[in-house]
């Protein structure tokens, strides 16, 4: 069976000769290809360039098909099998989106991702500075791949759509569907660990990507206004409504407001949870290392090597039964990489800093919450606030918990939460749900419109109670919540007055 690579972002180099290209993987294709039990046909090395601050993710998509159809057209009229790489993941899936016919069989048999930026980067946002331009150009000779870093940067819009709108292709096309599989580390390199830069040597993540964002796996919500409260009110009361806003938030919280709560109701007609893509985290793996894997015992929850083959083995004609055990083999890679981390020493130095791999193995939550209006447009200014739950004192704080606020500058209209859902605990020597000690929260957001006097956002306000936040805030998932706030126009935007002779 052929099996085709794809790199990711900036990796493609200044040469396009076959060494060079051989260089970008590693020693992965020939360790798979000594180490799979699987005929391989062929290993193909593939190239793209992303770093031409013109160049589009649907280009690569494109040029992906069209090097395909003109090199390889056996490929898609028969069966073959892709690893990607980190960037490569999101190259791959918007292949599938605009190239796959889901009346035929996918000539992708099975996926695997590693380190897969499905959801993006943090690193993205810095690629994009003003400082990264200039090193890239005088350092390298080349740009910074504006356009695909727009793409990875978090809470892309563009890049959420392509999921779910693939999510749904796949889900409804099923039998005919793609196999993906996701395999990520949980430990950045040692050599990140001094880097001043809290992205290089974040909890949950691989020192480049978040395992949260690694997995196309995720949760979609949406709320949206709710006609019945809003048809109970007039312009006026909609317009002295819009004054308790944020700034009186805190305020609201010792003296709530009931006729904020019903003002917006949950969509379940959008509602989706897509979970069908096996994820592996296993140990002492960074985003570099995945491609130069050590050949690693399986009960330490780093066979990476093993993993791939797993699924790289399915055939054609793999029954569900043998497809649902190379799933539960990545279930068990997870459990056993963190049995074996939880035994490890507390800390350990890295170059010059200390590290503990049990709190780099702490589990979060990537939320993006997206604000639009009643009809969908963005909304560019926007404030969004988690306030600790009325009633019942938390053991917690929500607030304790968020890791990191990332705004989009390319999607104005986003906000990406990065929140922790189990940390270490050193006395119970175990991982501990945090979310549980929170006892709800409530989420308010703002949308302002100060460039005109006659528009207004109605503010929203929604309590979720305990059950309903550990719901929404999945460990090792990303989950896009989609907020449509109700805009008015004064009545002096449109009067209508009687004619009088």
């Amino acid at each position: 069976m052929p099996i085709l690579f794809v790199h990711g972002y900036s990796a493609e180099g200044n040469s396009a000769s076959p060494q060079a290209i051989r260089s970008i993987y590693k020693k992965l294709p020939a360790l798979l290809q000594n180490r799979l039990q699987v005929e391989v046909q062929e290993l193909n090395l593939s190239r793209y360039i992303s770093l031409d601050d013109s160049i589009t993710l649907d280009d690569v998509s494109n040029a992906m098909q069209r090097a395909l159809e003109r090199n390889f057209p056996t490929f898609l009229t028969g069966r073959f099998d892709i690893v990607t790489h980190s960037t490569g993941a999101i190259v791959v899936r918007n292949w599938l989106l605009k190239h796959w016919d889901p009346e035929t069989p996918c000539p992708a048999r099975n996926i695997v991702h590693l380190a897969g930026a499905h959801f993006g980067s943090p690193w993205a946002h810095i690629g994009r500075s003003q400082i990264a331009k200039w090193a890239r150009l005088i350092l390298f000779g080349t740009g910074r791949g504006q356009q695909i870093l727009d793409r990875l940067e978090l809470g892309s819009n563009a890049t959420i759509e392509l999921h779910r709108r693939l999510n749904l292709k796949k889900r409804a096309h099923a039998a005919r569907a793609p196999r993906e599989f996701c395999i990520v580390g949980s430990q950045y390199a040692d050599s990140f660990a001094p880097i001043p830069v809290k992205y290089a040597n974040e909890e949950g993540s691989d020192g480049v990507v978040r395992v949260a964002a690694s997995s196309p796996n995720f949760v979609y919500g949406r709320f949206v206004p709710s006609e019945q409260a809003l048809q109970a009110l007039q312009t006026s009361d909609l317009f002295s409504l819009e004054a308790l806003r944020s700034p009186t938030s805190v305020r609201s919280l010792r003296k709530p407001r009931p006729e904020l709560d019903n003002l917006y109701r949950f969509d379940s007609d959008a509602e989706a949870r897509f979970d069908d893509v096996p994820l592996a985290v296993v140990s002492d793996t960074s985003h570099s290392s995945i491609l130069d894997p050590e050949p690693t015992p399986a009960a330490s929850g780093g066979d990476v090597l093993g993993l791939i083959g797993a699924a790289i083995g399915l055939g054609d004609s793999a029954l569900v039964g043998e497809i649902q055990a190379v799933s539960n083999l990545f279930e068990d890679a997870t459990r056993t990489a963190r049995m074996a981390i939880a035994q490890r020493r507390k800390r350990r130095v890295a170059l010059v800093a200390e590290v503990d791999p049990r709190e780099q193995f702490n589990r979060y939550a990537q939320v993006v919450i997206r604000v639009f209006d009643q009809d969908s447009n963005p909304v560019k200014h926007f404030n969004a606030y988690f306030n600790p739950f009325p009633g019942e004192a938390p053991s917690r704080f929500i607030n304790d918990l968020f890791a990191d606020g990332h705004p989009n500058e390319v999607s104005s209209n986003t906000i990406t939460f990065y929140i922790k859902v189990f940390d270490w605990d050193e006395s119970a020597r175990d991982w501990v749900h945090a979310v549980a000690q929170v006892k709800g929260c409530t989420l308010e957001i703002d949308a302002l419109a100060h460039d005109s006097e006659h528009i207004r956002y109605l503010p929203f306000r929604k309590a979720f109670s305990q059950g309903t936040l550990a719901n929404w805030l999945v460990p090792d998932r990303t989950t896009v919540i989609d907020v449509h706030v109700q805009r008015v126009a004064s009545d002096q935007v449109f009067r209508i007055v009687p004619f009088a002779l």
